[in-house]
């Protein structure tokens, strides 16, 4: 895989994990959803100034589009998928989830991180 297809990849990653359509995300950064596609796709060399613009419709560091083998990386971008859905809720259903995650198999007995 070539440094486009990476970072291709990286992006769509992560605006997956952000819930966002690639239609959104040209929109939130003022580029074709042809265009994002492509570059998804490794197909289109990107420039500096569309990176940023996509970092920050995608409201991420310019650095995380090339976080390639981070080994914690999907973990942190789940953890932050979580953290993003429960903030708008209320403290009672924050409460329930978290009942819920502690019924799940060793979440109780593990230890903390």
């Amino acid at each position: 895989m070539n440094v486009l297809q990476k970072t291709g990849a990286r992006i769509k990653a992560i605006r997956k994990l952000k819930g966002l359509s690639q239609e959104a995300l040209a929109e939130k950064a003022d580029l074709h959803y042809v265009y994002i596609g492509g570059m998804e796709r490794g197909e289109r060399n990107i420039t500096l100034r569309n990176l940023e613009k996509i970092a920050q419709a995608l409201d991420v560091e310019l650095q995380e589009l090339f976080r390639f083998n981070a080994p914690d990386t999907e973990d942190e971008e789940i953890t932050a998928a979580i953290l993003a859905t429960l903030e708008c809720r209320s403290t009672e259903d924050k409460r329930r989830i978290l009942q819920i995650i502690n019924l799940i198999p060793g979440g109780q007995d593990e230890k903390r991180c």
